[in-house]
């Protein structure tokens, strides 16, 4: 799907240790903690990643509206 193919893209420019670190907070905490981190990190440090917790975290819950929202807003920046 669209969401599978833009988190390849992203990955490649982000180093492997990062995408590691990111697949353990995007397992570990609930989904509304994902979009809290990844909103911080698009806008004040890192928006690679920032927008790779969101694709990975929409992915696995394509139905929850809030995270789809901010994901669609980062793509719009």
């Amino acid at each position: 799907n669209s969401l599978q193919q833009s988190i390849g893209q992203i990955q490649k420019g982000i180093p492997t240790p990062q995408i590691e670190e990111i697949k353990k907070i995007t397992n570990s905490i609930p989904a509304e903690e994902v979009n809290d981190k990844a909103i911080a990190a698009f806008y004040y440090d890192n928006p690679k990643a920032g927008l790779l917790m969101l694709l990975e975290t929409t992915a696995k819950d394509p139905d929850e509206i809030n995270m789809m929202n901010n994901l669609a807003a980062m793509f719009n920046l």
